[in-house]
Parts: C-alpha cells; structure tokens; sequence
C-alpha cells in the first residue's frame, strides 16, 4: 500500500528561531525528551536527548535533529518530523518506502502526539519514547546552560551550517571589499568607518543582543555555583478549592517498631536468643531511620495506604543491603516458625494522632511468591516476597472522610489524563509542629490499565507519597483512582488502582 506523507518544509521560525528561545530560556519556553529504545553506534537504550526547536526532524541524514545511525536501513532519510505547536505536538510521516507508527498503529500522513507515546520507525525498526516533562521541569530553564548550548548547535544551527559558512564568507569578503575602497577614495576614512561600522551594528544587533544575553546568563550561572536551586519536585504552588478540603484526611506515617516473635522449637527460636533476651526481638527505629510515607481515610471509613508502607520486609531485593528488614523476612519465612507484629504512628493537618499495628491491616498476599537470597558469603536464604500489584493495605478505622473511591473509573482512564497526588514527598510538611500534604501531579501514559496497574510519567512518585491518594477529576469532582506504589527509574512509575482493593 503507498504510504501516505505529508509534505513540509524546514523553516527558519520552528529551528533558528526556537534554538535561539530556548537557549535564553524564554519565559513558558517548554521542550520535550525523546528516548532511545535500542543500542547503536552512537545511541544506547535508555538514553534520553531533549529537543529543544519546534521542528525536529528524524532521519539518517546528519541534518535531523533526531539523527538515526546509518546501520537501520529501513530508516529514511527524512523519514518523519515532529512539529510542536503551544502545548501540541504532532508527528509527520516523511518516507517513501517505510511506515512509522506510533503505539503499534501506522501514521497515515500525521497524528497527534501524548505524553507516553511509543513512536517506531518501519516495520522492526528502531522505537523512540516521546516524554513531555510536567510541572518545572517541563521548562527549559530547568536545563543546565552548557547542555543547552550544546543541543542549541545541534539541533538549531546544524540544519543551516552551509548557507551559515556562505553568509560569513559573504560578510567577511563585504567587509574587505568595503575597507579597500575606503582606503583607496582616502575621503575621510576614520568617519566613514566608523558610519559603515554603525551600520554593521545596527544589521547584526539581533546577533550582538544574542551575544550580550549568553554572556549575562554564563556570569549569572557562574554566580549560582555554590548555592543551592530551586526545588525540582513538581510541587504545585497554586492548589486547587477543590482539592484543599481533601487535606484534613491525609496522613503522614512512620515506622516505630517491628517485633519478631519465635515460636518455641522453631527453626527461627535459635536466631532471636542470639540477639534477644527472650523470644521476642524488638528493633526501634530512630528518627534518622525512619522511612516517611503517606496514608489516607476514604468515604468508607478505610485507612489506605501502599502494602510496601506498613510491610516493607516483603519487598526486600537483598540479603545484605537490608539489614533488620531482610531478618523480619527471613525469620517469618514459611517453615520458619517466626511471627511479626510492628507499630506505626500517623497524624493529620488536624492534630489527629493515631496508633496502628500491622496486624490490623488487612493485605493480600494473592501470587506472593518464594524467593532464594544469597549474602556476599553465599549463605543462602528463603523469603517470601510480595507482588508488585498488590501494593496496597487497608484498615477500619471510627470515621469517614470526602474522599469518594471510583474503582470503575480506576481502570478507563485514558492516556495523557492528568492525575493529581497528596502526600509528603522527601517529608516536605511531615516535620512534628507542622504536618501539612503536598501537592504533585502525574500524567498516564496508557490507556487502561497496563499489567493491572496504571502506568504514568513524571518523576514525582517520590518515596514520601508512597501509599498516598491519586485523585481523577470528572465531571467537575475528584475521585480516588489509586495509590502512589513506586517510581521506575527517572521519569516514570504506577499507580495501584482502587479496582485492585477488595474492601
């Protein structure tokens, strides 16, 4: 079947222009990331490049912005564009001979871009991740001036590096030819000079300005060294009349204790007398070795929160790196004969204070499964280790809230949606005299519901807002759609969605 393109022209606004905005860091400029999904000679997997112009071309031809080693053959030269517009972004299918698609469907000429997308050039060929950045990350002031500068030359100056060289040759041969015939009419040199020179000046001030500007911004960042930035957590400093009353039923937790208890004759009864009086063994935590994390009351009356919160010994990856939490898994291992109780304090915005103990809790242990560990002096040892899609725990507690749980909406929401968090990411807010959740936000990057939980972007999931509500609006109201269960890598996560619960 002919493929069906669109024709476009490289113009001078969306390249120049933009480079040239985005490496004054133009007040609202925003960029964009595109991820390498494959290893090549001058790519690897995971690496990602901000692109910084409106028009980013993507091809084998050292001219794109998004530049393809020649080893993918099936890849045109100009085989498609990327072309922004305000806060939309299109992509534009360029090649003759071999398709794009973008999330496994074929571009028939052009098609809208979202946050999250999988863009892929011809059938087999190499995958690239489209991520648009949120909150103030999504500026391009939040790159570093030297990168920017970098990616400004490449991306910017590149596609026009020929007819640059011709207008320099120009301008230098017009200058020469302009200083001989001064000298040799001898009228005045000094004053004609000087008059040529004004307007030398006055033609080229776009680029003396643009000069002066780099200068500015190299010495303000020079002074900058030293001293600490601007937070770059995707804290939202305008929140929403909507949102606020939600904050008086989000509460801040942390770990107290956890208590081993070895039943007589167990295997697990000779490890705790090694390291207790008794056969119980009691680990407190100090206020340095507490993890923080976030909870909330639902409509129901059901304290929420993520199961990696209030039992993070399920969770652990190492027999040596985690300390008193690989021993609470290891000693109530199946067949261990060990039992587990621990402690957590919350507390809300409201001064209400609360005393929860993990056998209160009700979790699922669905698909929990064995797994071997082996230490660095290849001791071996059994854990059970939880499911990622269970992340979540609940309890009753005497009261209710304003949070409305929609598990039907938890699994229909379409991608680029953006979800909104409370929490205390980093402890922001959690400190005793001043307990007060945060605002971030999220964007999905799927339609659904991916492997049973809600896939997002963004690098907002930080471990403070474990466990903490993800809110959906619709209609004019916000619902509770899921719980913050983790971060994978820089600039995505999941989300627990609400269906998963079985309260």
């Amino acid at each position: 079947m002919e493929q069906k393109t669109t024709q476009f022209k490289r113009s001078v606004k969306g390249t120049l222009s933009a480079g040239v905005s985005s490496l004054m860091g133009g007040e609202g400029k925003k960029y964009y990331i595109i991820e390498f999904k494959f290893d090549s000679n001058t790519h690897h997997q995971g690496e990602e490049k901000p692109i910084l112009v409106d028009e980013a071309f993507i091809g084998r031809d050292p001219k794109c912005q998004i530049h393809i080693d020649e080893e993918f053959g099936t890849v045109s030269r100009e085989h498609a564009i990327i072309k922004k517009s305000g806060e939309n972004y299109t992509l534009i299918h360029r090649s003759q001979t071999n398709a794009t698609y973008v999330n496994g469907q074929q571009v028939n000429g052009e098609t809208p871009l979202h946050n999250g997308d999988e863009i892929q050039l011809s059938a087999g060929g190499p995958r690239l991740g489209f991520i648009v950045p949120q909150g103030e990350k999504a500026f391009v002031k939040s790159i570093g001036m030297s990168q920017r500068f970098s990616e400004f030359r490449k991306q910017a100056l590149r596609p026009y590096r020929t007819a640059l060289v011709l207008i320099l040759l120009f301008l230098v041969l017009a200058i020469g030819g302009l200083l001989w015939y001064m000298s040799e009419t001898n009228k005045n040199y000094e004053d004609q000079l000087a008059a040529q020179q004004e307007l030398i000046d006055e033609q080229n001030s776009t680029i003396g300005k643009l000069g002066e500007k780099i200068s500015n911004l190299f010495r303000r960042n020079s002074n900058k060294k030293g001293k600490a930035g601007a937070s770059d957590s995707g804290i939202e400093e305008n929140i929403s009349k909507e949102m606020s009353s939600f904050e008086d039923y989000v509460y801040f937790i942390k770990l107290a204790s956890i208590s081993i208890t070895a039943e007589p004759g167990s295997e697990s009864e000779s490890y705790v007398e090694e390291v207790a009086d008794g056969r119980t063994w009691t680990y407190k935590f100090t206020e340095d070795e507490t993890e923080v994390a976030t909870g909330f009351v639902t409509s129901d009356g059901y304290f929420v929160t993520a199961r990696h919160v209030i039992e993070p010994w399920a969770y652990v990856e190492s027999a040596d790196l985690e300390e008193f939490m690989f021993w609470a898994a290891f000693l109530t291992a199946p067949g261990m004969g060990g039992t587990i109780d621990a402690t957590y304090h919350i507390e809300s915005k409201t001064g209400d204070r609360r005393t929860l103990t993990f056998r209160e809790f009700t979790v699922s242990k669905h698909r929990d499964e064995d797994v071997n560990l082996t230490s660095t002096d290849n001791d071996p040892y059994k854990v059970r280790r939880a499911m990622a899609k269970n992340d979540y725990a609940y309890v009753r507690l005497p009261m209710k809230s304003n949070l409305v749980v929609n598990k039907s909406l938890s699994t229909k929401i379409p991608a680029g949606t953006r979800l909104e968090l409370l929490g205390f990411p980093y402890a922001m807010g959690g400190d005793k005299n001043y307990i007060r959740p945060q605002y971030t936000y999220v964007t999905t990057s799927n339609n659904g519901l991916y492997h049973g939980q809600i896939p997002v972007t963004n690098s907002n999931l930080e471990y403070g807002n474990s466990g903490g509500p993800v809110f959906c609006e619709q209609d004019g109201q916000y619902y509770v759609v899921g719980i913050v269960s983790r971060g994978l890598g820089k600039h995505s996560g999941v989300i627990v969605p609400m269906s998963q619960i079985d309260f």
